[in-house]
């Protein structure tokens, strides 16, 4: 997937997505590409596994498919990249493993 997306044209003005809705899913060279379809006052909806104690002892996801807790609004979708973070707090599964729950405006 990372290839594709590095294939991919630049993403320029005008873009039109109202929503960018991520579930349980982590790539991270998707990420530029999410914040670029939005339009200002788009909203960006994620929420994927966490780097933390529940998700590490459950054994799966692991490694490079966990986020790690604040990443999302500090490299991605943060005030430094032109969002507005509405929330970003962890929820947890009924087995016990940490997800983030993160939403953020574009401006």
């Amino acid at each position: 997937l990372a290839q594709r997306l590095a294939q991919l044209p630049a993403c320029t003005p005008p873009c039109s997505f109202d929503l960018v809705l991520c579930i349980r899913f982590l790539e991270r060279a998707f990420l530029p590409l999410a914040a670029c379809l939005l339009r200002p006052g788009g909203h960006i909806l994620y929420s994927t596994f966490l780097d933390l104690p529940g998700t590490r002892a459950f054994g799966r996801p692991q490694g490079e498919r966990l986020l790690q807790p604040g990443e999302l609004a500090s490299s991605f979708f943060g005030p430094q990249q032109g969002f507005e973070v509405l929330r970003d707090e962890v929820v947890m599964t009924a087995d016990g493993r940490e997800l983030c729950a993160f939403v953020a405006r574009k401006l």
